[in-house]
Parts: structure tokens; sequence; C-alpha cells
């Protein structure tokens, strides 16, 4: 029997926090779409039109500008996950608390413990 996930409502009418989805962090319209994500293209200068357009109807004008609202409303705690989810310094210490690293190429690579074998 699957469980749902607890939903947890915000101030912000079409923003809400799913456990379990996300971490926990703020998502717009009851899907998986961030509320960081929505604030970082608007920061860099996307018009909400075209953020609307890129989601391709999953989300009415109305739902992007709460997300915005709510961004303002948080703006430490959504400017935190946008560094959490776009620096290359904070990928970086999220690969060391999983014991892996980025090799030349970039791909992720994972360290095997002493005597483990490797897997074909």
């Amino acid at each position: 029997m699957a469980t749902e996930a607890k939903e947890v409502k915000t101030e912000h009418p079409y923003v809400t926090r799913l456990a379990g989805v996300l971490g926990g962090s703020p998502i717009v319209g009851g899907r998986r779409i961030p509320v960081w994500h929505i604030a970082d293209s608007v920061r860099q200068g996307r018009p909400v039109e075209q953020v609307v357009a890129e989601y391709e109807g999953r989300l009415s004008p109305a739902a992007v500008y709460d997300a915005i609202s709510y961004y303002y409303d948080h703006r430490e705690e959504i400017d935190h996950e946008i560094w959490l989810n776009t620096s290359d310094e904070a990928l970086a210490a999220q690969l060391r608390e999983l014991g892996a690293y980025q090799d030349e190429r970039g791909a992720i690579r994972f360290r095997r413990a002493p005597g483990q074998r490797r897997q074909h």
C-alpha cells in the first residue's frame, strides 16, 4: 500500500511543501516544480510569460507570480536553495559528503571502500 506524501500548505495559495518530494522544499502548483527554480529563472531576467511557456501549460501565470512572491517573503531560504542547486562549490561539497568526486571529464565517480571489488 503506497503512502501519500503529506502536503503542508504555506501562506501562498500556489506554494506547498510535500514531505519526501524534493527534500520538502517549497514547490508550485502541487507539482515537482521547485520555487527556487522559478525564482532563479526570473532573477536571470526571464519574463513570467517565458517561464509559464517553459512549463508547457503545467503552471498558470498566477502560480508563477505566487512563487515569485514566496521568494521575496522567504528570500534567504530560497537564495540558499538556488546556491545549493546551481553552484559548483555546493556540488563539490555534496559530492564529498557522498564519498564521490567529479573527474577531469566532468563525470561523477564514487570511491570504493577498501577491499570492495568492482562490479561488472
